[in-house]
């Protein structure tokens, strides 16, 4: 099970993913790239809170529905699954534009969001 830092780490590495990837014709995989991110920054929350994170996707959702200091960015953590299985298998077509609208509106809140709560800058 990956510590606290190595989920920052691995969340990092998809943040540099999405900016090798934007705007270019990988759009949707720059996206997707922030929603692992998003996932590597719930995991840290978790490990960091409880010694353990989860194991799926609908267990990570339920515990982020249920957990009181992840109320703020709940919608944008759904968001960023739907847009990454809407990617993923109905090959929607994204632009950079579309790419940069999910990163400011939706990872960025929540990477800020949960980087204070653990503590980081």
């Amino acid at each position: 099970m990956l510590q606290p830092s190595e989920h920052i780490a691995q969340a990092e590495k998809n943040e540099r993913l999405y900016e090798t990837l934007v705007g270019t014709e990988f759009n949707d995989w720059a996206i997707t790239g922030l929603f692992y991110a998003a996932l590597h920054y719930v995991d840290a929350f978790f490990m960091q809170q409880t010694g353990t994170s989860p194991t799926n996707h609908n267990s990570r959702i339920g515990l982020v529905d249920r957990t009181l200091n992840l109320a703020q960015i709940r919608p944008h953590y759904a968001t960023l699954f739907q847009w990454s299985l809407n990617l993923r298998y109905e090959a929607i077509q994204v632009s950079s534009a579309d790419a940069r609208y999910v990163m400011a509106q939706y990872f960025i809140p929540l990477r800020a969001h949960i980087r204070s709560l653990l503590g980081l800058s």
